[in-house]
């Protein structure tokens, strides 16, 4: 029941190409992005391959750079994510959200098998409360 209703609400959202493969131009602008990942995975940590080794570091980050033409920008955010958590230094980190993305006004909480809206936007305050439903019609 919570699936079915958490699919429907965000179904009913369209996210703007957020699951089309990358253009010539984006891969282009990640393989640039990448290499400079690189480059300051190694000029700046004084030991980042202390864990992960360096060639499973290249290996990760050519493997990463080979999958572009099949990968939607949340993919390979994700997967710059997981190289940096494989270094296993608490000062590594992929920001995911800082590029452009997009706010949802509403945010949900499930009391039981009833989902609510618990916060939004003054815009939306009318519907703080409102106990959301899987339409049945």
């Amino acid at each position: 029941m919570k699936h079915a209703l958490m699919a429907l609400i965000f179904g009913s959202f369209t996210f703007g190409g957020a699951a089309s493969p990358l253009t010539q131009a984006e891969q282009q602008a990640w393989l640039e992005d990448i290499d400079f990942y690189v480059q300051q995975v190694k000029t700046q940590h004084i030991q980042p391959f202390h864990t992960l080794a360096e060639a499973d570091f290249y290996l990760r980050v050519e493997r990463l750079k080979t999958q572009l033409p099949v990968l939607t920008e949340a993919q390979v955010e994700t997967r710059l994510m997981t190289i940096s958590r494989a270094i296993s230094d608490g000062h590594s980190n992929y920001f995911m959200m800082s590029g452009p993305h997009q706010h949802f006004p509403f945010r949900y909480k499930f009391f039981g098998d009833t989902l609510r809206v618990i916060d939004t936007t003054p815009k939306y305050r009318n519907l703080l409360g409102l106990s959301l439903a899987l339409s049945t019609g």
